[in-house]
């Protein structure tokens, strides 16, 4: 709304809001600077010419739905993975048992799991193998996935950690609090991020995995990825996304 500019359309939205939840109105209202009129204007000012006015005043009724356990994420079943989502970041030199072993657990377990590489075709791994890559940096985003994998490699981690849109992608699923795995020596991707803090053992977030061992790692991934996400992260974003 702060780009209407004509100051009673936005102080009708935010009459209308106020209908709705209160507390949303008056911040919004505050960053318009406007205030909220008590009462609010009534909303609905489409009388037909030749109709009442008084049968075209708006009513006010109680919810009968205050809460939905159904459309409740903090609600969601945590018990399996099934039909999630999850990225898995590469590159070439990557170490193809980590992305192999990675990608087969996550998809035994129900999840659709998508090689995200710098660009389209495919990955070169440390093994000389080719990986085709289903995604590029440059055409996906990490609000498409319900989690993310940092694969190991030390060649493949020197060159996403110098990949402005990997470590955005890192720093936004972050911020949106998914689970997140990472190989040991996926690691100096990991440290280009602003939550690098929150993967030391002094700070560890739950959210985050690391293990060298990739068959613990993918068990403790997969058991983050059916928690959903990590709310405790959910505190003042002082660093954009």
């Amino acid at each position: 709304m702060g780009k209407v500019e004509t100051i009673a359309i936005r102080q009708r939205m935010v009459g209308i809001l106020a209908q709705i939840d209160r507390s949303l109105a008056h911040a919004v209202a505050a960053n318009l600077g406007l205030e909220i009129k008590t009462p609010e204007e009534p909303v609905n000012h489409s009388i037909p010419a030749d109709g009442d006015p008084k049968k075209f005043q708006p009513l006010k009724r109680k919810s009968s739905l205050q809460e939905s356990a159904a459309l409740s994420m903090a609600g969601t079943i945590k018990n399996s993975i099934r039909t999630r989502k999850v990225a898995i970041l590469t590159a070439d030199g990557a170490d193809e048992m980590s992305i192999v072993e990675m990608k087969r657990a996550l998809e035994n377990a129900g999840a659709v799991a998508h090689i995200i590489g710098p660009r389209l075709g495919f990955i070169q791994t440390n093994k000389k193998a080719k990986i085709s890559i289903d995604q590029s940096l440059l055409t996906s985003s990490s609000v498409l996935y319900d989690a993310v994998y940092v694969a190991g490699g030390d060649e493949a981690a020197s060159l996403l950690k110098n990949e402005p849109d990997a470590v955005h992608f890192l720093n936004e699923a972050f911020k949106h609090c998914k689970a997140i795995a990472a190989h040991p020596t996926a690691m100096p991707v990991i440290a280009a991020t602003y939550f690098a803090s929150a993967t030391t053992d002094k700070e560890r977030d739950e959210g985050v995995i690391i293990h060298s061992d990739i068959k613990k790692l993918a068990t403790g991934f997969i058991k983050a990825i059916a928690n959903h996400r990590f709310w405790d992260r959910e505190t003042e974003r002082k660093v954009p996304a």
